[in-house]
């Protein structure tokens, strides 16, 4: 019987590295998939945000998402980022779903991109159309694009001790994202944008307040 028992733990802990073994080559093949689109958009020209890569790209955890983001993404895209991490320093924030996201990114990307780019990236929609819609879409609250995103950001964030540490742990993934973002004006307009739908929507704070700061050095 002894022998049987021994026999089945190892047994499973060969299962176990397997099923691990094979978790991350799923990973690294997510991940070379995403550098391979990225790639490709560059070289067609043009200017593409790869919001849908966003959808999986926490799975290999959080940390390495914001590394990638930093480093590969579109500097408007690791900004929205940014606001993600902001929004959520407010305790009126509970789930995407409640978020500011939607009408953020759509007044940003607006702002930002040429029409061309804009229709490149989304088409024809328009803040109304998608809210009208009342289907998930790329403007919507809990829109599918940010929503994986968040909820990583919100479990991460739960797993801090208290707001001070939530507060210095936004601000030290924000100050990566932007590390690399070698346009000043660029970082100016979307603070000003941030910190406008913030206050609209309920979720502005002095923590949110103290992360543009920190951004704006």
């Amino acid at each position: 019987m002894g022998w049987f028992k021994k026999k089945t733990v190892d047994d499973i802990a060969i299962e176990i590295e397997r099923i691990d073994t094979e978790k991350e080559q799923v990973l690294d093949n997510m991940k070379e998939g995403r550098k391979e689109h990225l790639k490709t958009m560059q070289e067609l020209g043009g200017r593409d945000l790869s919001l849908e890569t966003l959808i999986t790209i926490t799975l290999g955890g959080l940390g390495d998402a914001i590394e990638t983001i930093k480093s590969d993404y579109d500097p408007l895209t690791r900004l929205t980022i940014v606001y993600m991490f902001v929004e959520q320093l407010s305790d009126e924030y509970s789930s995407s779903e409640t978020t500011g996201l939607h009408k953020f990114s759509y007044a940003f990307f607006k702002q930002e991109l040429s029409d061309d780019e804009f229709s490149q990236n989304f088409g024809d929609v328009t803040l109304e159309s998608e809210l009208a819609s009342g289907e998930f879409g790329m403007f919507t609250p809990n829109c599918f694009w940010g929503n994986m995103f968040q909820d990583s950001i919100q479990s991460s964030n739960e797993e801090l001790p208290d707001d001070e540490a939530k507060s210095n742990i936004c601000a030290m993934f924000c100050a990566d994202l932007v590390s690399l973002i070698d346009d000043d004006d660029l970082i100016q307009r979307f603070i000003s944008l941030a910190r406008d739908t913030l206050t609209e929507t309920g979720f502005m704070t002095k923590s949110a307040e103290a992360t543009f700061s920190s951004i704006e050095l």
